[in-house]
């Protein structure tokens, strides 16, 4: 990480690299000309006379643009092929990295949930209904794990099954209101062939309430 020293180093020769090339009175650089019209940054250079440069920056998209931009559009018009070549070899290896990570942490996911004791195994959207006994619709099983803290563990929602059980210790044992068929008494449950996979290949056991 930059130090505050090294930052202000840095926010000097970009000013400095760009006063030099814009005209002494000013200018305006149009950044991105988008279908919502162009976004663009009006510069004024304030040279003082140990040849510092200090900017006037106005621009219409002040959230999205600033100093940074500025100068990595400029620097960009003066690269030599072999340094575009380059740019492009480490904006694809940025991509790269940034994908082996977000696979990394689905990885480390995935390894937690394969690896969580039985007390805290994971349920789906369909091994709610199945709880349910089919009496409710996916669409209420979601919302259901909606109250649940669910994770993801890839493309997929979970919740775990002790979450599921503060939930009906709550008073939600019932199927939910704009359901018509009434719960039966749980006992044990077996997730469904259909339904089973690596993190739900369990039974899970629920406490009994009254009714």
């Amino acid at each position: 990480m930059l130090t505050l020293n090294q930052i202000d180093s840095d926010n000097r020769k970009m000013k400095r690299f760009i006063g030099e090339r814009i005209p002494p009175d000013g200018t305006r650089i149009v950044l991105v000309d988008g279908t919502d019209g162009p976004a663009w940054v009006d510069l004024i250079p304030l040279w003082d006379e140990e040849g510092e440069c200090d900017l006037v920056l106005n621009t219409n998209e002040p959230d999205a643009f600033g100093l940074r931009d500025v100068y990595d559009h400029l620097r960009r018009k003066e690269l030599t092929g072999r340094e575009w070549e380059r740019e492009l070899v480490a904006q694809v290896n940025r991509l790269k990295i940034g994908k082996l990570e977000r696979e990394r942490e689905k990885a480390v996911l995935n390894e937690e949930l394969e690896t969580s004791p039985t007390s805290e195994r994971f349920l789906s959207a369909h091994d709610i209904v199945d709880y349910y006994q089919g009496k409710i619709s996916l669409r209420l099983a979601y919302q259901i794990m909606d109250e649940c803290e669910p994770v993801r563990a890839g493309k997929k929602r979970l919740i775990t099954n002790q979450s599921f059980e503060e939930y009906l210790r709550a008073g939600n044992a019932q199927a939910p209101k704009n359901e018509e068929s009434k719960l039966c008494e749980p006992g044990t449950i077996t997730i469904s062939p259909k339904h089973r996979n690596s993190r739900t290949d369990v039974e899970f056991e629920f406490f009994r309430f009254q009714h």
